[in-house]
């Protein structure tokens, strides 16, 4: 009797430590401590902060060189008065887009498709480095008598000019510092967590050749 009672509470025991770890088991299955249960997470990616821009990219920038030669020539009434003259003209034009500018309103973010619209200051001139020389001068017997102490600064200031305008004409410069800009900014953006970025500009830069009005002719004596 003593044996079949001993026999009977060891089988109880043990559906019962059968039955705890089924119902363990299964809730740890169905729940979502689980390792081998498959989550949807979304990451909400980071606000894309103005100060965080102006401080890694305050000024995105792009250089283009220019040449140009320029014709010179003082004369007066006398005969055999005339001077030429030629000039050699090389200029690099650096233009950038000014992050400092950006507004609050310039960022617009959609979390559901993780999209950035990013408005960018339209870029602009920066510096022009210039550099030139006499190529040749070519004076006539009296040309003394018709000399023009600024006509290098004439022909400078007219070769300056003649370089910008075919630069700006091109438009390479500008296309560079934009896509300068949107490299850099794209890449930081992503890094955030957004998977699209799009860029437009607040003002188109303004291309408006002008027509050197400096003569580079000596007036008569």
């Amino acid at each position: 009797m003593g044996k079949s009672s001993g026999g009977f509470f060891a089988k109880l025991i043990g559906v019962l430590v059968i039955a705890t770890v089924g119902i363990v088991g299964y809730l740890y299955v169905t729940s979502g401590s689980n390792p081998f249960t498959s989550k949807s997470v979304v990451n909400t990616p980071a606000p894309i902060l103005i100060g965080n821009i102006t401080r890694e990219y305050k000024l995105i920038t792009a250089q283009v060189t220019g040449s140009t030669t320029v014709e010179g020539e003082t004369k007066n009434l006398i005969p055999f008065s005339t001077e030429k003259w030629n000039y050699q003209m090389v200029m690099t034009v650096t233009a950038g887009i000014d992050m400092t500018k950006m507004k609050d309103t310039d960022i617009k973010t959609d979390m559901e498709n993780l999209t950035a619209s990013i408005t960018l200051p339209a870029p602009e001139i920066l510096t022009k480095e210039r550099n030139g020389w006499v190529v040749s001068k070519d004076s006539q017997l009296f040309s003394g008598t018709s000399t023009d102490k600024n006509i290098v600064d004439k022909m400078q200031a007219t070769g300056e000019q003649k370089i910008l305008d075919g630069i700006l004409q091109d438009g390479k410069l500008f296309r560079e510092a934009r896509l300068n800009a949107e490299i850099q900014l794209r890449n930081f953006i992503l890094q955030l967590g957004y998977r699209q970025v799009k860029f437009d500009y607040a003002d188109q830069p303004t291309i408006t050749p002008t027509t050197p009005t400096s003569s580079l002719t000596a007036p008569p004596r």
